[in-house]
């Protein structure tokens, strides 16, 4: 057996006898009532026939209300005047230090008194050192201990009674048996080394008894039920349990494998029903320990022998399962049950490998588990959650995350790759900027995000990214889609109507010329306002970009020209001429051939000026009519007027519209005395059709 402690031990002692009767005769502690009517019951004589030897016999039990276990031993004292009376050293050892004792040093403190007069000494207690060990157990003979330990653990809930031979070392053996015992369990067992009639009384059942023959012991016949016999006269060698053989090897104390011992030292302390509990118990020690390989669904169903259950043992269980299972390989229903069931026990109980090794086990065997561990308010189970998270697939963590969305969050905090699939952007608004929160708190928030966001079919992505990457994701945007592609159309316009609210980023991106094909220009326009402000008042992003554009406008040229065309004539753009070069003729052209688009049409039609009645059926002219009043109200330079790209006939409609204003006579004059100045013969017909007009109007106003 394995020493416990070497400190000195302080033991109280009582010596009762007689005097007028069985009495306490002195004593170094003051006890309570009912301790001490117990000690003086069981310091009497422990039967009424058959003679005690010299040697006395040994008595053990428990006295709870003091806390301490009395150990007597009682001597025939045949000097009294009256038959039967007995000396009984009663030495009484805490709870606390029972744990310290593992020889028989204790009984070297037992001292029968020379006579009457020698009780004095007794008033004082006794010191018990450690230090010195008496090793007379291993001269024991091991068959009677192997028979009692088998009687004692495999009928725990009856009295053991063995039957014994003269100069038989029974106090030993009592002792050495309860020597072996956990300190739980020996600080509840009662024995005696000689009885001739059971000393169990009112529920306090002894354990064990040694009487020196049945023939002799009185009240055999009653309760028969309750009583196991070992007689060491006449059993025979039998095999006994492997256990039973292995501690009592344990008892000695040159053993040097204390395994079973230490092990019912460390779980025995949980334990409830005393000797009932130690088979149990050393089965647990043979799978757990004794055993090459440890059978989990043999640990589990010891452990859940006890109830309760022994805490610290089904924390054992659970180590190994954890340590030995295969996370490669399902775990079967009842070991998953028993994990998950008992998982809290572990909780400071481990290492960070074992964490992680737990998350594998529970994440590959019932996943289910692991979003319940997120939201649980033990850092422990959150701690397995986060571990599991960084195992799982973007896809994994969605599909068990269906139920509740806001749980991929606490995933994506463990393991930010989890953003890296376009399906994680497909999840609601909310949970969208949360993701976005989270990313950005670790600075992980990138182009690769930016590219993920971009892949989404999310009505809702657009403008989380736009929020939070602004321009970027705007110019990812018209970088990666072709507005020539009908599919990329539907996604070009989502992004943009997310980018409404943000105006300067669509003008930003037009003005940088990001925006290289026509169409993708138009679409853009169809989410600004015509009359939004210019970045510059020196010039127009919208005149940089659609000298940089390329390709047709196809089914926006009516919505594309009447914007740029509205600009023009509301006065917001700094260069209005070139809005008006690139956008009159087009739609002059198609109301001419009466093709309209109603809601282009709208939006232009409210930026033009009033005509007569008579005239306003005619579209064209309405339109003609805007564009000379924004060239004479504006001034516009004559160089843009001259080379405006409309056929001439138009241009002749445009000359006589401003012919019927004194202020469209002088802007036509500027442009004749810029001719003067700037001689062109390309455009000799156009300065002709001025000429005439200035000359008519002239001759009109002196007539």
């Amino acid at each position: 057996m394995s020493i416990r402690s070497q400190e000195p031990i302080l033991v109280h002692q009582l010596l009762h006898g007689y005097e007028d009767g069985h009495r306490l005769l002195s004593g170094s502690k003051k006890v309570d009532g009912i301790s001490a009517k117990t000690i003086l019951t069981l310091s009497d004589l422990s039967g009424q026939s058959g003679n005690i030897q010299p040697t006395g016999y040994l008595t053990g039990y428990p006295l709870s209300q003091i806390g301490a276990y009395a150990i007597a031993r009682t001597w025939p004292a045949p000097e009294m005047s009256r038959p039967g009376c007995v000396w009984t050293q009663t030495l009484l050892v805490d709870f606390s230090d029972l744990v310290s004792l593992d020889d028989f040093s204790l009984l070297k403190l037992f001292r029968r008194p020379l006579d009457a007069s020698d009780t004095f000494s007794y008033d004082n207690s006794l010191i018990l050192d450690n230090k010195f060990k008496d090793n007379r157990i291993q001269q024991l003979p091991s068959r009677p201990i192997l028979d009692l330990m088998e009687a004692l653990y495999k009928y725990p809930n009856v009295s053991v009674f063995a039957q014994i031979k003269e100069n038989f070392p029974v106090d030993e053996i009592a002792f050495a048996l309860w020597l072996q015992q956990w300190p739980k369990l020996r600080r509840n067992f009662r024995f005696c080394t000689w009885v001739t009639s059971d000393r169990s009384r009112y529920g306090d059942q002894f354990d064990l008894q040694f009487v020196p023959s049945k023939s002799i012991f009185l009240g055999q016949k009653r309760n028969e039920d309750e009583k196991f016999w070992v007689d060491f006269v006449t059993t025979s060698n039998n095999n006994m349990d492997n256990i039973l053989n292995v501690w009592a090897k344990e008892l000695s104390p040159t053993s040097e494998n204390n395994s079973l011992t230490n092990f019912l030292w460390r779980f025995g302390a949980e334990a409830n029903y005393g000797r009932a509990d130690f088979i149990n118990l050393s089965l647990a020690w043979n799978v757990l320990v004794s055993a090459s390989y440890v059978n989990i669904e043999a640990a589990i169903e010891v452990a859940e022998r006890f109830t309760p259950q022994i805490t610290s043992l089904t924390r054992q269980v659970l180590k190994e399962l954890i340590h030995f299972s295969d996370i490669n390989k399902k775990l079967k229903k009842s070991v998953l049950k028993y994990l998950v069931d008992y998982l809290h026990l572990l909780e400071g109980h481990v290492a960070e490998d074992d964490i992680t090794k737990i998350a594998q086990i529970v994440w590959h065997n019932a996943p289910k588990f692991i979003w319940t561990f997120f939201q649980s308010n033990s850092l422990f189970f959150q701690d397995i959650a986060s571990s599991a998270a960084k195992l799982m697939t973007p896809e994994s963590a969605l599909q068990g995350s269906k139920d509740d969305p806001w749980l991929f969050c606490y995933a994506l905090e463990a393991n930010l790759k989890l953003a890296n699939s376009s399906s994680v952007w497909e999840s609601p608004y909310p949970i969208l900027t949360r993701i976005v929160e989270i990313l950005n708190k670790h600075n992980k928030i990138n182009d690769e995000t930016l590219s993920f966001m971009l892949d989404s079919e999310s009505k809702e992505v657009p403008s989380v990214a736009i929020n939070f990457f602004g321009q970027k994701a705007v110019d990812a945007v018209l970088e990666r889609f072709d507005c020539n592609k009908i599919s990329d159309q539907h996604i070009i316009n989502k992004w943009l109507f997310a980018a409404e609210s943000h105006p300067q980023l669509l003008l930003t991106a037009v003005d940088q010329c990001k925006v290289k094909n026509m169409r993708t220009l138009a679409l853009i326009a169809s989410h600004v306002k015509y009359y939004s402000p210019p970045l510059s008042s020196a010039r127009d992003e919208w005149c940089r970009a659609i000298n940089k554009a390329e390709g047709e406008l196809g089914n926006y040229l009516w919505q594309f020209h009447s914007f740029l065309l509205a600009r023009a004539i509301i006065g917001v753009s700094p260069e209005p001429a070139v809005l008006i070069n690139f956008s009159f003729e087009p739609l002059h052209r198609n109301l001419l051939a009466a093709i309209i688009d109603t809601n282009a049409w709208k939006m232009i039609e409210s930026v033009l000026p009033e005509v007569s009645v008579w005239s306003s059926w005619d579209l064209a002219h309405r339109l003609r009519v805007g564009v000379m009043q924004t060239f004479i109200n504006n001034e516009l330079s004559p160089k843009s007027f001259i080379e405006l790209q409309i056929d001439d006939m138009t241009f002749k409609k445009m000359v006589m519209i401003a012919g019927f204003s004194s202020k469209g006579i002088s802007y036509l004059e500027k442009v004749l005395e810029w001719n003067r100045a700037n001689p062109n013969e390309a455009s000799c017909y156009r300065f002709d059709i001025i000429r005439k007009m200035v000359k008519k109007n002239i001759r009109n106003w002196f007539s």
